[in-house]
């Protein structure tokens, strides 16, 4: 009877867990490797079993679970079984590849960069659950090696549905990988770069308090990387230029980016090891959409804006930040009340958004369709033909 023994089940299996170094989620995902199919067994799931002594039922789901902690049979009210031998050998766990992963997921990069990496999303969700079946056997750099490129995985595919617009599961990815990086917080460079990739999506989802709260936070890290410190800067003095309240806090936003700007040519000097790209390219992007970000049509300028697009020309062939630097051209243009261009130049970042399968990029273009509708020329044959594509790309579906 359990009333008899000294710990419950639940402080059993906590005792048990931390004895092997893992953390709630660990377990949580290599024992609901087998069961899939099954009911999902989360973090929460296994806070309930220690909290509140609630253990699996059916005893298949006990014995792996005994098995997997070195838990004593007997003290999760099992009897012996001469298929333990068996049961453990199905536990055995094929080691990642950590060079290979590493260079898939350089590739990655590369190709989000350039495009999308869409239909290789299988194969990078592959690596994370291999990962994660080996992380809770290593030890010593072994298990550093694997948290980092885990962490680094879970920071690329965040990116991948930040791109897409689901923020809630970015969230959930760089949250995950945020976590790793305070188990390794003597690395600076780590916990800077986590904090500044989620303040990215805090800032595209539109929460700019976060965001900023994020980015400063990463610079409080102090971080040796010259790209990392001048990216932080750029994406700060981005979200301060447009949560701005009068022409003090513009001015200080532009401050910041001037300080991002003095690292641009150091920064080019030291390898991108994170794949960071801090460059003149991307740094006046992201200039001027300070210039045409805020809400207060007092606090934009278009000319500024057009002004820093011209100094850095954008590549074609780097499709993603090609549609970004013709969406900055159609809202420069709209300020400009150049209607008829600032048409065209979103209907060109649609075309590529949707080669790209970039949901950031439709947003964006949708917010200047929404503008345009408004005007004089609202009512024009192109704007109604932007609409109609927008719906296309967004609702594929009506079309089929």
């Amino acid at each position: 009877m359990l009333a008899s023994q000294e710990k419950t089940y639940g402080e059993i299996i906590k005792e048990a867990r931390l004895a092997k170094g893992w953390s709630r989620q660990n377990l949580a995902d290599v024992y609901s490797r087998f069961f899939k199919g099954e009911a999902v067994i989360s973090e929460d799931t296994i806070r309930m079993w220690e909290e509140y002594n609630k253990v699996p039922k059916r005893l298949k789901r006990r014995y792996v679970l005994a098995i997997l902690l070195d838990i004593p049979l007997a003290a999760l009210g099992l009897e012996a079984l001469n298929t333990n031998a068996a049961l453990a050998a199905d536990l055995s766990i094929e080691k990642v590849d950590l060079e290979k992963a590493r260079r898939y997921l350089l590739r990655y990069k590369k190709q989000h960069h350039a495009t999308t990496v869409a239909d290789m999303l299988d194969n990078v969700m592959e690596i994370i659950y291999s990962i994660h079946d080996e992380l809770p056997y290593a030890s010593g750099s072994r298990k550093i090696d694997l948290s980092l490129l885990l962490c680094e995985y879970q920071q690329f595919l965040a990116g991948v549905f930040r791109d897409h617009a689901r923020f809630a599961e970015a969230l959930k990815y760089q949250n995950n990988a945020y976590q790793i990086a305070k188990s390794l917080e003597q690395n600076a460079n780590i916990m800077a770069l986590v904090l500044w990739r989620r303040g990215l999506t805090y800032h595209q989802q539109g929460k700019l308090d976060a965001a900023i709260m994020d980015f400063q936070q990463a610079l409080s890290k102090k971080p040796d990387s010259l790209q990392l410190q001048g990216a932080i800067q750029t994406n700060l003095g981005l979200a301060m230029a447009e949560a701005a309240k009068d022409q003090q806090d513009l001015t200080q936003a532009m401050k910041t980016l001037d300080v991002a700007s003095n690292a641009l040519d150091e920064a080019q000097k030291e390898p991108d090891e994170y794949f960071i790209r801090f460059n003149r390219e991307g740094y006046y992007l992201n200039r001027a959409s300070a210039w045409l970000y805020n809400s207060d049509g007092k606090l934009r300028s278009a000319s500024d804006g057009l002004d820093t697009l011209v100094k850095v020309p954008v590549n074609a062939g780097r499709k993603r930040r090609y549609a970004y630097s013709l969406f900055l051209q159609a809202q420069a243009w709209f300020d400009q009340r150049e209607y008829p261009l600032a048409t065209q130049l979103a209907t060109d970042a649609l075309t590529i958004g949707i080669e790209i399968q970039s949901y950031t990029i439709l947003n964006k273009v949708e917010r200047v369709y929404s503008s345009l509708k408004k005007t004089s020329y609202g009512k024009a044959v192109p704007v109604a033909e932007l609409g109609v594509k927008l719906l296309e790309a967004k609702h594929p579906e009506v079309f089929a």
